[in-house]
């Protein structure tokens, strides 16, 4: 009797008719020890801070022994293996735009010129800036460049012979009318004149309608001024050698092209 007792009372002790409780406990207290060494082990890891990949440290806000709060900055790491150049266009420059050309790049601080490659052009405009965001990546040696300078691009996108042009201060864009004030030399009066434009870049603009070669256009002032208004223009003499003539009485500033 003293027997069959022992019997079933270590038959009441497994679980699924195999495995003693007893060792079952066991079993499972080992596993949630390995559970409290993984979290030391992560603890412990978490003292160590590793980069996600090769730079140079330039900047770094704690010390052997400090202590820091949750969220603060530490380290700034800069990684100049690859070097961006990230400019501001308007619609009429973007809309030519492609990725893949080949753009140089003139970086002031250096002094020199470096080929690039235009790798994105923003498929919509900015609502802050209203512009056209381009991104070009370097392809020159890197070792002597750092982030944050400033650099200056140049692309030829399209190029037109023998063509129309006029300065861009002398255009005037008022409810969606685009037009110039020329000067008549008979009459000695300005004209307003609409006119259709093409192709522009930094300093002109193509005309494709709407003005004659040789026919002189005002490019300043012309905010005071009215159809029909006399001026008077210094040295008219010299008005074909000169890039721009005085004028008074409310133009300004004529020009030829």
């Amino acid at each position: 009797m003293t027997a069959k007792a022992a019997y079933e009372s270590l038959a009441n002790q497994s679980e699924g008719g195999s495995t003693p409780a007893s060792v079952r406990s066991k079993e499972l207290a080992a596993v949630k020890s390995r559970y409290n060494v993984k979290a030391l082990e992560k603890q412990r890891s978490d003292m160590f801070i590793r980069a996600p990949r090769d730079g140079v440290i330039s900047y770094r806000n704690a010390e052997v022994g400090g202590y820091i709060t949750a969220g603060s900055k530490v380290l700034t790491l800069v990684d100049n293996s690859h070097i961006y150049v990230d400019c501001s266009l308007s619609e009429n420059d973007a809309a030519v735009l492609e990725p893949g050309m080949d753009v140089n790049v003139t970086i002031d601080a250096l002094g020199r010129t470096c080929p690039g490659k235009l790798v994105f052009v923003s498929p919509a405009m900015g609502d802050d800036s209203k512009t056209f965001m381009v991104r070009i990546s370097l392809e020159a040696d890197r070792s002597e460049i750092k982030s944050g300078l400033f650099a200056r691009s140049a692309i030829d996108i399209l190029q037109k012979k023998d063509t129309l042009f006029v300065p861009k201060e002398a255009i005037l864009t008022k409810n969606g009318r685009t037009s110039v004030y020329v000067y008549d030399e008979n009459t000695g009066t300005v004209q307003e004149k609409q006119v259709a434009i093409g192709l522009m870049n930094d300093a002109e603009a193509e005309i494709v309608d709407g003005l004659s070669e040789g026919e002189l256009v005002v490019t300043s002032g012309q905010d005071r001024l009215q159809n029909d208004m006399a001026v008077r223009v210094k040295n008219m003499d010299s008005l074909p050698d000169s890039p721009a003539a005085k004028q008074e009485d409310g133009a300004e500033g004529a020009e030829q092209r």
